[in-house]
């Protein structure tokens, strides 16, 4: 009887050593799929952005005689878009995107004098209309149970629509060696500049993304390959930061 006992438990604990093995390798096989399940996705987004260019005045070129401001400011705009991304497997994916973006800056005042005449341009803003297309690579970081990080990284296209700059304007003249204001000599000036801008620009944009369920948060940093000016050679190069938030749509 006692071998009869032992014998049962022993089979027992085979069985239950068995079903556990057999519990651990179906685990791991779903785990291995999850792993290599490709998803794909579709991300509205919104968000602001700041962007840094030259405080100049773009609609002269360098034969002017004013003295251009290389001073760089930031000013917030925003953004709102798309992307579709598509992971290959748990850890490696692709995002593609497209946005329209609304930019500014602000010039401040400007002064340029000639031999008898002077122009002041005060308050002088520019505000930007684009489309901008980021291709992305995508790389989890780390992963959590309902959340995880992500590394981006690619080239962004943007395409300029419109540049539109808005100034007062003040007009004068020499008389006996003093500067006198013009009659009718202020203005209020309301023009496009689109011509002085690169109508097309290349930038890097590295980042990341931090995902809560289907919500998404990206911070992206847009460093500029190409020039801000068409007639300025000298111009820095079109940089700045965008932050998104978004919702996830699986499809």
């Amino acid at each position: 009887m006692l071998i009869l006992y032992l014998t049962k438990r022993v089979d027992m604990e085979i069985k239950r050593l068995i079903a556990f093995a057999l519990f651990v390798i179906i685990d791991s096989t779903f785990a291995l799929a999850r792993e290599n399940e490709k998803r794909t996705f579709i991300y509205p987004r919104i968000g602001c952005n700041v962007s840094f260019y030259d405080n100049t005045n773009a609609g002269l070129d360098e034969s002017s005689t004013m003295k251009h401001d290389r001073k760089t400011s930031g000013n917030m705009g925003f953004e709102v878009g798309l992307d579709a991304e598509h992971y290959f497997n748990r850890y490696i994916g692709i995002s593609i995107g497209a946005y329209y973006s609304y930019k500014r800056k602000s010039e401040g005042d400007f002064t340029d004098e000639y031999d008898d005449v002077k122009y002041v341009m005060r308050n002088s803003k520019t505000t930007f209309h684009s489309i901008c297309f980021p291709v992305l690579a995508m790389i989890n970081i780390k992963t959590w149970r309902n959340s995880s990080l992500a590394f981006k990284g690619g080239l962004q296209i943007e395409t300029l629509l419109s540049a539109n700059n808005k100034n007062t304007q003040y007009d004068y003249y020499k008389d006996d060696g003093q500067w006198k204001l013009k009659d009718n000599g202020v203005q209020q000036v309301d023009g496009s500049t689109t011509g002085a801008y690169h109508k097309m620009s290349l930038l890097i944009p590295v980042g990341l993304c931090y995902r809560l369920g289907h919500l998404s948060l990206d911070a992206r940093y847009n460093l500029g390959l190409t020039r801000q000016y068409r007639y300025i050679n000298q111009s820095k190069h079109q940089k700045g930061l965008t932050v998104l938030v978004g919702y996830g749509i699986t499809i």
